[in-house]
């Protein structure tokens, strides 16, 4: 049961803030798209670039269709990694403009229950005590 528990530490989190007002932990889950449903590994990958050539009028028949392959590959990761940040960041807005929607909505109500008792209170005060004696 320990390592159930230790298990369920070990994974990530977020809390995520309901329309009640409620905080509530929740299990993050990874959207795995086709690439990397088809490696196996989670094991991160560093391609070695060689730059054996000092000049360029040194370099072989093939130097330029590797030169573009690796400088495509680069753009992919540096494109992949700012439509990350992006999403990161439209989740971390999205979920500050909703966690102040939440807050005022939760603060009008409040202040609208709190007239409303105080009217009822009010109310209550002001009405005549029922005595049994009437022929006072």
């Amino acid at each position: 049961m320990n390592s159930k528990i230790e298990s369920l530490n070990n994974l990530d989190t977020e809390v995520v803030l309901l329309s009640t007002g409620k905080k509530v932990e929740v299990q993050k889950t990874k959207v795995k798209n086709e690439q990397e449903e088809d490696s196996v590994d989670d094991k991160e990958t560093f391609e070695r670039i060689r730059n054996v050539g000092s000049c360029s009028s040194a370099a072989g028949s093939n130097f330029f269709h590797s030169y573009r392959k690796i400088k495509q590959i680069e753009e992919e990761r540096l494109n992949k990694m700012e439509e990350e940040y992006l999403e990161e960041k439209e989740k971390r807005e999205f979920s500050m403009q909703r966690e102040s929607r939440i807050m005022s909505y939760i603060e009008s109500t409040s202040k609208k229950s709190e007239k409303r008792k105080k009217k009822k209170m009010q109310k209550v005060l002001k009405k005549p005590k029922n005595s049994n004696n009437k022929n006072d």
